[in-house]
């Protein structure tokens, strides 16, 4: 590790760049484990060697290709974990250069159109996609990728500064994970992003730019460093709370308060729960000539309205105005720890 003017820094990583991309490297692995157990599905108990895996990955390339699947191509999953083959589509896109995407089918109509709007795919693979790609034994090898900067997956933000962006991850950046567990970055220029030397990922269709700030990665966490260069997360600047294990988009929510008629501003935010780690309050600015508004009122009309995921379960609390930041918007730290304390 070196620190020096305030920026800590890792030796650039040392592998094999001319490894083939992701897709090569797990026909590889695939092939040198063959015999060890790949996946199991602690519910029905069913399991896969990895050279099960393999074959229904070869076959569901093959078939993708046949069907006129080319590199670069959108590939979306929208299928349950408990799914035995959730993986093989996306294994499968990373064989045929193809870009791939996992959607929750958790999601609401609404949100899933909105996240095929944004990447439009090519095919979309569900929980019972058919047989003619599992039960297909042709034989198939992967493409070599010669540029790793090239798209390899795309990963959907938290949504902390409302839609979710359509994040590209490059085959370096997925081998920089596999090989290292972590990365050390040198980011230099708002237009000249870059990981260990390389081109970072950008949104998919969209200029990055707005990410960085004098040629940092902003990433929406509070966080500091001890003396051994360990990061403490203290809290989520974005918009994004955790609750049950999965992240919920608040901007669903919050919009959901703002469609209210006496309602002028609406911020939703996390109260910490032992069980259920965050529960969702609504702070919430009526409009100065609005009729009078219960806060149990307010919150049965959102309850009413969205997924159980996303309910008020620790109600609505009214204010008079909201911490704003020196750009005038919304402190959602500042307004957490406000009503904490109260």
């Amino acid at each position: 590790m070196i620190f020096e003017d305030g920026v800590i820094r890792t030796p650039d990583l040392k592998f094999d760049e001319k490894c083939g991309g992701i897709g090569k490297v797990l026909f590889d692995s695939c092939k040198k484990y063959y015999n060890r157990i790949a996946v199991i599905n602690t519910v029905t108990e069913e399991w896969d060697t990895y050279s099960d895996l393999l074959i229904k990955c070869m076959g569901t390339a093959s078939a993708l290709r046949k069907r006129g699947l080319q590199p670069q191509n959108i590939i979306a999953l929208c299928s349950n974990k408990e799914n035995i083959n959730a993986s093989i589509p996306l294994i499968a896109a990373q064989f045929l250069g193809c870009i791939s995407f996992s959607v929750d089918p958790c999601h609401t109509v609404e949100e899933c159109a909105e996240f095929f709007e944004q990447v439009p795919p090519k095919i979309v693979f569900t929980a019972g996609f058919q047989k003619e790609f599992l039960e297909n034994k042709e034989q198939f090898l992967p493409i070599d990728i010669k540029d790793l900067n090239t798209t390899s997956m795309i990963h959907f933000s938290s949504g902390s500064t409302g839609t979710p962006k359509a994040i590209c991850l490059s085959h370096y950046y997925l081998l920089a994970l596999e090989f290292c567990q972590g990365f050390g970055a040198t980011v230099v220029g708002p237009n000249d992003h870059q990981l260990n030397n390389q081109p970072m990922g950008s949104c998919y269709n969209k200029d990055a730019s707005i990410s960085f700030e004098e040629g940092f990665f902003k990433s929406g966490d509070l966080v500091y460093f001890d003396e051994d260069f360990c990061l403490h997360i203290l809290d989520r600047i974005k918009n994004v709370l955790r609750w049950n294990n999965r992240f919920v988009f608040l901007y669903h929510v919050e919009r959901m308060l703002l469609s209210y008629p006496a309602v002028n501003n609406a911020i939703v935010i996390g109260i910490p729960h032992k069980r259920e780690g965050e529960r969702m309050m609504g702070v919430v600015q009526l409009k100065e000539d609005a009729n009078v508004v219960t806060e149990e009122e307010l919150t049965n009309y959102v309850n009413q309205r969205v997924e159980d995921h996303k309910r008020l379960r620790e109600g609505v609390t009214f204010v008079k105005s909201f911490p704003t930041t020196i750009t005038g918007k919304v402190n959602r730290l500042k307004l957490k720890q406000m009503i904490l304390q109260n």
